[in-house]
């Protein structure tokens, strides 16, 4: 009899030859596994050792892989921190190592601190605006120190810096060494102290020198230049297109001569106290001349011959208010036909009944200067928009009002209409009665009126002027015009409040 657990030898011999197949698999497995493990690990280290080393340091810590923008070529970046403002510019320096040092390089060195830390600059005290003059003048220095860019786009300084005509004279050394193409230098209220004078020793410097060529802009407020300043300045920039001198107290002779040099498209010359003549002779290039003289006892002599492109005027002369528009028709004699653009100040000139004027058959825009006090605004207005026939923009700027006491009721003169006036533009709004009659009558005689911009800033504002107060009122103005003006104006015209 035969056991239950009794194993025939054939059948124990298959079982064993399952059993050392499966085994001889797994070590096979193991085996191909191990082998790829280690072909891997070849094949890693081999990549690694011929790794390009701008691809080792992007996997390095040092940057994030989705940080892209720190990857791009410095001139690049250097472009993209110029677009913003300088202290901004400046923070960037904290994001990386990459960036610490990229701000320096930046071409936009604009020291402007904005309207409000400006003109209440005047507000602080002596004490407390001394201190603020000497972190100013600082934060100029350090910028200058620490920039490592080889050129300049632009360099503007905006602040009363006092007494600090060292370091004034340094940052011009400095900009004119970068080659910078847009200067702007407006100290205000500095040249009655003659702080800064840029005179022939101070464009003679060899770093001077070296930036005249580069010079597109040159704006100066509060820098006292003389004529000989201007006229050299002129002959040795040939990329220089537009010029603006502010408060010089030097400036008495100005001629600007036309040469193969000459670029010059933009001239504007204001409050320059002693001014006693300006000459302007084939000037072929330029587009704009504006000029406006504080003095009311001083006459300036104005002569303009030969300039073909003048499409855009402003004078303002207070030598003699009765004759003042004839003074500019006679001086503009020339290019009467050619202009587009013309500014007028009648905020002081004597009233003159039914005067005669030349046609004025290009002109597109007309800015005028009116006092809110004068009933007879529009009486002085339509004479030149009458000669004005298809005059499209027209550009009221109404000056502020110091009296308490209300203005003299408008006069309202007979109806004129004008078929293509399509904007009006109301600068330095106050609310009063007579700049509301004057807006109104345009709503009803400009039949083509498309749009209508009230503004109650203060066009003609001074930094000695407070800034709370001006807003106070600007504010009123402002609610004035929205709840009782926009009311008489057609909803088909566009009424802006700003």
């Amino acid at each position: 009899m035969t056991p239950s657990n009794f194993v025939a030898p054939t059948q124990f011999t298959m079982r064993h030859n399952i059993m050392k197949k499966k085994i001889m698999k797994k070590r096979i497995g193991k085996k191909r596994v191990h082998q790829k493990r280690i072909a891997k690990k070849r094949a890693h280290s081999t990549h690694r050792t011929f790794q390009p080393p701008v691809q080792q340091k992007e996997r390095s810590s040092e940057y994030n892989l989705d940080d892209k923008i720190s990857g791009l070529p410095e001139d690049i970046l250097g472009s993209i921190v110029s677009l913003l403002p300088l202290k901004e510019a400046a923070a960037t320096s904290t994001l990386s190592r990459r960036w610490r040092y990229v701000w320096t390089c930046t071409k936009n060195l604009n020291f402007d601190v904005g309207e409000e830390t400006l003109y209440g600059y005047y507000e602080i005290g002596e004490d407390r605006s001394k201190l603020a003059r000497i972190r100013y003048v600082q934060w100029v220095n350090n910028v200058v120190n620490q920039h490592a860019g080889v050129t300049i786009d632009r360099f503007l300084v905006c602040y009363d810096v006092g007494y600090f005509a060292f370091s004034i004279t340094r940052w011009i050394k400095f900009a004119m060494r970068n080659r910078v193409q847009i200067l702007e230098l407006n100290f205000l209220s500095t040249a009655r102290f003659e702080t800064c004078v840029i005179d022939r020793q101070l464009l003679s410097h060899r770093d001077v020198e070296v930036g005249l060529r580069s010079l597109k802009v040159l704006n100066l407020v509060g820098v006292n230049v003389d004529g000989e300043v201007i006229e050299y300045l002129l002959s040795n920039c040939p990329l220089l297109e537009r010029l603006q001198v502010i408060f010089s107290s030097r400036l008495i002779n100005l001629r600007v001569v036309g040469s193969p040099l000459l670029a010059l498209k933009h001239l504007e010359i204001r409050f320059c106290t002693l001014i006693q003549s300006i000459e302007i002779y084939d000037a072929e290039n330029l587009v704009s001349f504006y000029c406006h003289n504080l003095e009311i006892d001083r006459t300036i002599r104005l002569m303009i011959r030969n300039v073909p492109k003048l499409v855009d005027v402003y004078i303002h002369l207070y030598d003699d208010m009765f004759y003042y528009a004839y003074r500019v028709f006679t001086i503009f004699s020339c290019c009467l036909s050619q202009l587009q653009i013309l500014h007028l100040d009648l905020s002081n000139e004597s009233y003159m009944e039914n005067p005669v004027y030349p046609m004025l058959k290009n002109l597109k825009e007309l800015r005028v200067t009116l006092s809110p006090s004068d009933s007879l605004m529009l009486a002085r207005l339509l004479p030149f928009m009458k000669v004005s026939p298809y005059l499209q923009k027209l550009m009221l700027m109404i000056t502020k009002w110091y009296s308490d006491e209300e203005p003299e009721k408008f006069i309202k003169p007979a109806k004129c209409l004008h078929d293509n006036l399509k904007e009006l533009e109301v600068f330095g709004y106050g609310g009063r009665p007579n700049e509301d009659e004057l807006i109104v009558y345009f709503v009803e005689n400009a039949v083509s009126l498309e749009k209508i911009i009230v503004n109650p800033f203060l066009f003609d504002k001074v930094p000695y002027t407070s800034t709370k107060p001006v807003k106070a009122e600007q504010t009123i103005a402002r609610r004035h015009a929205i709840q009782h003006l926009q009311k008489k104006v057609p909803s088909t015209i566009d009424f802006r409040c700003l």
